[in-house]
């Protein structure tokens, strides 16, 4: 019997609101089975004039299968490719990317990440004890620099879930008190994950005056450098 429900969804990239294509009652959901269903109604949805950007998903090992099965020959991971459809991407969503990233820091065994960031020379290193530093020197504070708790420097695996934990070290009063103590290839890891979120997780075409912030703007041009700084994240990911 089946105890879950598979949604597939299609969301316009500038124009109109998004809209369920199909709901299939699933029991054990295989990788060859969904990527059936997906090239079944990609073959529909081109068919009739439309043209695929992205497959989204979120990181289960099935998506993870399926996406790692379109990966086009001699490409980065997050290209795909499908007879008579030109190369699309393929992204998880900003939400598990960002849990992702955060849980892989921490369950690392030195809970110690070194990336090659955009703009720089090699593999900058960042320490999750910078982190947990702050929050012990100032856990007795009645004002802190920046909202750091227990629970978001030592989160449960189920904590793991919960993004608002996440974004009490990915922000930027974080960053800041990072920088004040000299702590500064831990805050540029944290700066940069902090931009890709705010690139990838934009809700609204007015966010960026709300918060007064250029990097939550709609993307309106190809010619957006942040485009170039996206491009840059995922080949430092692949």
């Amino acid at each position: 019997h089946a105890r879950t429900m598979l949604a597939l969804m299609l969301k316009p990239l500038l124009v109109g609101k998004s809209f369920i294509v199909r709901l299939i009652p699933i029991y054990s959901l295989q990788p060859d089975f969904l990527r059936q269903i997906i090239e079944q109604i990609l073959s529909i949805f081109t068919r009739h004039g439309g043209k695929l950007g992205a497959l989204v998903c979120d990181n289960h090992m099935t998506n993870r299968r399926v996406f790692k099965s379109l990966n086009a020959p001699g490409c980065p991971p997050w290209i795909g490719t499908l007879p008579d459809i030109s190369e699309f991407i393929m992204l998880f969503d900003s939400v598990h990317l960002l849990k992702s990233i955060r849980n892989n820091w921490i369950t690392e065994g030195q809970q110690i990440i070194r990336l090659r960031l955009p703009n720089e020379d090699g593999p900058i290193e960042a320490k999750w004890s910078d982190v947990i530093e702050i929050y012990k020197d100032e856990s007795d504070l009645g004002v802190k620099s920046c909202p750091l708790t227990y629970s978001s420097c030592h989160p449960t695996p189920i904590e793991r879930q919960k993004v608002y934990l996440i974004l009490r070290v990915v922000n930027e009063k974080c960053v800041a008190e990072l920088k004040n103590r000299g702590k500064n290839s831990t805050a540029l890891v944290i700066d940069s994950i902090l931009k890709l979120w705010k690139c990838l997780n934009i809700k609204t075409p007015y966010a960026h005056m709300k918060f007064y912030d250029p990097n939550r703007k709609s993307f309106s041009s190809v010619h957006d450098d942040r485009l170039e700084f996206l491009t840059e994240m995922g080949n430092m990911f692949s």
